[in-house]
């Protein structure tokens, strides 16, 4: 029988992730928020939203996913914005949906 159960001792599943700074974080599960936001831009379809709009919308979400992190990093998506191109950040959302699924699916 468990005595006890504490969340803060949990040991996460995360990412690496290097920045094109050089900055390496250690992403973790998006929140219900980022995941939800994340599967919407991923539903929808394109020929109905405005290219800068979606942009935007994407990486106000990569910002958000990139900041959940074990680092305590905050990144902001004026630097998404900034640095990334939509090629960049598509990219990333696919390896990151990859890591959720590969890290949801795992036994452990």
């Amino acid at each position: 029988m468990v005595k006890s159960f504490s969340f803060n001792k949990i040991n996460k599943k995360f990412i690496n992730v290097e920045l094109k700074n050089g900055l390496k974080l250690q992403v973790t599960m998006p929140s219900k928020k980022t995941f939800e936001a994340l599967q919407i831009l991923m539903d929808t379809q394109t020929e109905n939203t405005n290219a800068v709009e979606a942009y935007d919308s994407l990486a106000n979400v990569v910002a958000e996913a990139l900041s959940n992190n074990l680092n305590n990093e905050t990144i902001s998506k004026k630097e998404v914005a900034d640095i990334y191109d939509l090629e960049d950040l598509v990219e990333f959302t696919k390896a990151f949906f990859e890591y959720v699924k590969e890290a949801t699916n795992s036994p452990n």
